[in-house]
């Protein structure tokens, strides 16, 4: 039997606050678009998924879906996040 893989995730942290970042067609595809609140942040292709409920909501889903945990890669930022200046996610 082939183990299972997780996939890798960037998580953005600044002196405030962290984000997910995730492709947006994953949020389709674990069916929890809708449930993405407006304190998340939408890029090109990526939705920055806030750490305190948003990120909670992907990590539950994902885990349900492929049986295990995402790992994540931390970038922790001096100043504040680029991400903060992206657009609000809208559903």
């Amino acid at each position: 039997m082939k183990p299972k893989v997780t996939q890798t995730f960037s998580y953005w942290i600044d002196a405030g606050h962290g984000w997910l970042q995730v492709p947006e067609h994953m949020l389709h595809e674990l069916d929890i678009a809708s449930q993405i609140t407006r304190y998340s942040y939408k890029g090109s292709e990526s939705v920055y998924l806030e750490e305190d409920v948003d990120m909670q909501t992907f990590f539950k889903a994902y885990k349900s879906k492929h049986g295990l945990n995402p790992c994540l890669l931390e970038y922790h930022l001096e100043d504040f996040a680029f991400i903060r200046k992206l657009p609000s996610y809208e559903h």
